[in-house]
């Protein structure tokens, strides 16, 4: 057998013992603390400027990201804000619109200061009163809602406020008509915007019918028929109505001035 047959032999157990002393050889190395305490330092002043560098472009990110939603903010304040001067652009012109060009037979314009829910009486007050109005406010003026909706009349007049009876104060009475062929009917408040009136069972009245009452020469609506009674024992029919709009959200209202 020649020497070359047996080194190639033996060449396959050369790497496990060479792999074997560098393990040792690292081992001891890094147990060695040192030389351990030089490797990190090393390495910290290598991976130091990348690590900074990721941070920093992190707090870029997070400082646009809050911008970003600053501005969001700011643009949905402002949306809100076109929304209600467009709402309120809307209703000045229905109020002029309605009563055509170069007229003078305007409303007064008034903010409600507290609502039927404060008074146990029905009553609710407004900012206008003798002195502070280009209208001259009286008792008796007819006070609509939004929409053309009337909701009472002016029982004071002070100086700088009024105070307005509304028609659905519990035990209020008002002449009003019902329906397509305007029938005469005698209405009575129950409160919270909701009232009740009969009629002879033999004349026609449906849900849906409108309510309306006759002012000054116009017409404005009370409200919506919604329920009505049949099954009472007498020859009469009970209905029930309500206004179209929430008496405790009103926030602002007309004045008709005779």
């Amino acid at each position: 057998m020649s020497y070359q047959s047996l080194e190639k032999k033996r060449q396959p157990f050369r790497w496990p013992a060479i792999l074997l002393v560098i393990a040792v050889v690292v081992l001891g190395v890094f147990n060695y603390r040192p030389i351990y305490n030089l490797g990190t330092r090393l390495a910290t002043l290598v991976a130091g400027p990348f690590w900074h560098f990721n941070l920093s472009v992190e707090d870029k990110l997070n400082s646009a990201n809050q911008d970003s939603l600053d501005e969001l903010n700011r643009l949905r304040a402002l949306a809100v804000d076109y929304e209600r001067l467009a709402a309120d652009n809307k209703r000045w012109r229905e109020i002029f619109g309605s009563f055509g060009e170069g007229t003078t037979d305007l409303p007064a314009v008034a903010r409600v200061l507290t609502r039927e829910s404060q008074s146990p009486t029905g009553l609710i007050i407004v900012d206008i009163g003798r002195t502070n109005s280009a209208k001259a406010i009286s008792l008796g003026n007819l006070v609509v809602a939004s929409g053309g909706v009337a909701i009472g009349s002016i029982t004071e007049v002070l100086d700088r406020v009024s105070k307005v009876e509304l028609y659905s104060a519990p035990g209020k009475h008002l002449e009003a008509v019902v329906g397509a062929e305007h029938l005469p009917v005698d209405i009575v408040g129950l409160g919270g915007g909701n009232y009740r009136f009969e009629l002879p069972r033999d004349l026609s009245v449906e849900v849906g019918d409108i309510i309306s009452m006759i002012w000054g020469g116009r017409e404005h609506s009370l409200g919506v028929v919604g329920v009505v009674n049949r099954e009472l024992p007498s020859s009469i029919q009970e209905v029930f109505f309500r206004l179209p709009i929430n008496l405790e959200t009103l926030n602002s209202v007309e004045i008709y001035v005779r």
